[in-house]
């Protein structure tokens, strides 16, 4: 039994963020937003973005905390030369 709103995705300490607010942001700061599916997350599709190294986050948070936005830190995976952050309690809920 699982308490009402329990969201296996969100991590400790990591508060959920509106899926739209996030999107938005991220575009307004010259992000491509692509869904993806990251680790643990069973076919799950999250709000990401591909950088070309960790150190474009702090260009990220600088350009959110510019426009007031407060964006939980992003989970990592490696894509080789280039890196995917994604937010996996900023659901993409896919319409069939």
């Amino acid at each position: 039994c699982r308490p009402s709103g329990f969201d296996p995705y969100r991590k400790k300490g990591k508060p959920v963020i509106d899926t739209q607010e996030l999107t938005n942001a991220l575009e307004d700061a010259g992000f491509d937003v692509e869904p993806y599916s990251g680790r643990g997350m069973y076919g799950a599709e999250c709000v990401s973005i591909t950088i070309d190294s960790a150190g474009d986050l702090w260009e990220l948070a600088y350009e959110l905390a510019e426009q007031g936005v407060k964006v939980p830190a992003p989970s990592m995976d490696n894509l080789g030369r280039k890196y995917v952050a994604y937010w996996p309690s900023a659901k993409i809920e896919r319409v069939a």
